[in-house]
């Protein structure tokens, strides 16, 4: 029976890539010139052009934590549709099949130990589970995030992580 996991692997780069266009577009806007003035603190911007530099990337800094965390789940569920933990998304669901499962750390303990072991190495640092699990539900915060105070990610964390699961992808 063919595994169509490269579906679900083509929505997780296509979520990473917006990721990466919003904060690319970001960038410049917050590369001004040395010699422009400045405000009576970083909080209170000197000019319109900084105005609408902190509006741009207010704008799009929840977008690009939720593109980043979506990708992250996207490429998780890619390894395990790959190796049969989770149904073929062309397929009918089993009945018994995990459904709804949006956790990093929950999708990140079902990966055979093989993916896991690999992705926690080329991650690093002695707690990858606790940070792990400090962004379990980052893309449900974060998509809500209006509604919540406080939330946080590490955008660098995250990025490692698709980074070392999308190695673990194998297609043909």
């Amino acid at each position: 029976m063919p595994n169509h996991h490269h579906l679900v692997l083509g929505q997780a780069d296509g979520f990473r890539r917006a990721f990466e266009l919003m904060t690319t577009a970001m960038r410049p806007r917050f590369e001004l010139p040395a010699d422009m003035p400045v405000g009576a603190g970083p909080e209170v911007p000197a000019n319109p052009q900084q105005v609408q530099a902190m509006r741009d990337f207010g704008l799009l800094i929840v977008p690009s934590i939720v593109c980043l965390a979506f990708a992250v789940e996207l490429i998780l569920k890619t390894l395990l549709v790959q190796e049969g933990v989770l149904p073929d998304p062309t397929m009918p669901r089993p009945p018994r099949a995990p459904r709804g499962i949006h956790e990093l750390d929950a999708l990140f303990a079902a990966l055979p130990g093989v993916h896991a072991d690999r992705i926690r190495a080329e991650v690093g640092g002695a707690n990858f589970d606790a940070r792990l699990a400090e962004h379990a539900k980052t893309f449900t915060q974060w998509r809500y995030s209006f509604e919540l105070q406080g939330v946080g990610a590490d955008e660098d964390f995250l990025a490692a992580v698709f980074r070392a699961a999308r190695e673990g992808v194998v297609l043909g």
